[in-house]
């Protein structure tokens, strides 16, 4: 099996309308996700994730949060956010994986 253009790894305890806002936010921007589950922080699935990834950027997702980690840079999350801030963040990982801007907050 060949690896993935975008991995997520998320920790068995994060809740199911959880992974389904991340998938949505990536649909919505076009941008194919595979998902795994997998034991571990945010930080530590999102660099496993990176690694693994032909892309070489991964999202890892635990009980607390979420972060995007770039495997050129993974000492530091590129991105973050909470649970509840689920849907916007997999948007914005999304459009950081295709190139693209961010999107901007609402003023």
């Amino acid at each position: 099996m060949s690896e993935p253009l975008l991995l997520a790894l998320v920790a068995p305890d994060v809740p199911e309308g959880v992974l389904a806002a991340l998938l949505a936010g990536f649909e919505e921007e076009s941008v194919p996700l595979a998902v795994e589950r997998a034991e571990g922080s945010s930080h530590e699935l999102g660099r496993a994730a990176a690694s693994r990834a032909l892309l070489g950027m991964g999202v890892g997702v635990d009980a607390r949060g979420a972060c995007a980690v770039l495997a050129a840079a993974p000492a530091e999350p590129y991105l973050r956010a909470p649970l509840d801030g689920m849907r916007a963040f997999s948007q914005d990982a999304a459009r950081v994986a295709g190139r693209r801007p961010l999107r901007r907050p609402a003023t």
